[in-house]
């Protein structure tokens, strides 16, 4: 049970389908496509390059997810935020957001809060942004974090976290730029006895990302979007006795992306990408690796009426997964897929994914299961 949990961890957060758009995205939009953001040009994508802020101005928004039956906690993240310059650019541009982040604890949530700054200066942007997160309880067996591009599909761990992000975007060619960003971040906690001694604590290693991409316009309809994405993080424990147990994850993500424009706004794009997770927990005993390579991806995107828009899209890996420690090994592919639309009201914009269990469940009226609502993220976003 444990191998095939981290197998299925695994492939969540490999690189997947993408889509890339014109318009603004929204968190919503991309979970309803199981989207690795980075290939697209939106705005949530200021969390992992925070030069993208320079790019989008004048944006409030506010993220709703749905509530998780099985633990009472929300099943994703929520937040509300704006970025905004007003009409003078010349400081820069800000994205200040409040974010509820769920835990593992029935009731119990995160609180995070990030802010972001960005200057463009013509065919350059310089970027920074700082991310803070005050737990509420206690670090059980945490192995991922906020710090890797603030992924609702990831669980996090239940420590205090203090994140730094600084980015760059260069004009390498017409049409064509290259965005990096590096992020640093400290996770702390502390767990003490009744005495109030101390039993457990953080070692005080660092985590950190790297992150690159180029955006290319290889013709008037075509963009090409390699991108390569690292993360290491480390929750190494230092217990009592002043031993140190091991907990550290790392991620490496190696992919392409044709984004392809049809019919004059509709979109299709396709790609391939290679992912690795390496995961070691000494606390509860896991060595586990997983290679997904290839995984393909194919997603559409296209305006039904001048205020509807519909999406859709589906990724296949091919798996090569090992445990060390209870020595298994596996071999597997998986299928994922995704639907969504969005609602278009002048400066408003309503995007929602689409729950694929509740067609088939005929919803909360006849199953009395919150899990079971039309939709499972709605992300409304309003341009002034």
């Amino acid at each position: 049970m444990k191998a095939s949990r981290l197998i299925l961890l695994g492939v969540g957060v490999s690189l997947g389908l993408f889509l890339a758009a014109q318009a603004v995205a929204s968190d919503a939009r991309l979970e309803s496509l199981a989207l690795q953001r980075e290939y697209v040009e939106d705005y949530f994508n200021f969390r992992t390059f925070p030069t993208v802020v320079a790019r989008f101005q004048n944006i409030a928004t506010i993220g709703l997810g749905t509530m998780d039956d099985t633990t009472g906690t929300f099943g994703d993240d929520r937040s509300v935020g704006v970025i905004g310059a007003g009409d003078n650019t010349s400081y820069g541009v800000f994205a200040v957001f409040l974010n509820q982040v769920a835990t593992d604890t029935p009731g119990i949530d995160h609180g995070q809060f990030d802010i972001t700054w960005a200057k463009d200066f013509g065919g350059a942007a310089i970027g920074a942004s700082i991310l803070y997160q005050n737990s509420s309880i206690e670090p059980g067996a945490a192995k991922l974090s906020p710090i890797d591009g603030f992924d609702q599909d990831l669980d996090d761990p239940n420590t205090n976290l203090l994140a730094i992000t600084g980015g760059a975007k260069f004009g390498m060619a017409e049409n064509t730029m290259l965005e990096l960003a590096a992020q640093l971040g400290w996770h702390s906690w502390e767990i003490k006895d009744a005495t109030g001694a101390t039993i457990s604590e953080d070692a005080g290693n660092l985590s950190y990302s790297l992150a690159g991409r180029i955006m290319a316009e290889v013709s008037d309809r075509s963009t090409l979007v390699p991108l390569v994405k690292y993360t290491k993080l480390d929750l190494t424990e230092d217990a009592a006795g002043g031993t140190e147990l091991e907990v550290s994850r790392t991620t490496l993500n190696a992919g392409v992306a044709l984004n392809y424009e049809v019919n004059g706004s509709d979109l299709l794009v396709m790609g391939i990408s290679a992912d690795y997770l390496s995961d070691q927990d000494e606390v509860v005993g896991t060595d586990f690796s997983d290679w997904s390579i290839p995984t393909l991806f194919l997603a559409a995107e296209f305006d039904a009426y001048s205020w509807l828009t519909l999406r859709g899209g589906a990724r296949k890996t091919f798996d090569n997964a090992s445990d060390d420690a209870i020595g298994t090994d596996a071999k597997f592919s998986t299928f994922q897929f995704g639907l969504g639309a969005g609602f278009h009201f002048d400066h408003f914009d309503v995007d929602a994914s689409l729950n694929p269990d509740w067609v088939f469940s005929g919803g909360y009226l006849l199953s009395g299961r919150t899990t079971n609502v039309p939709m499972t993220r709605i992300t409304a976003s309003y341009y002034f």
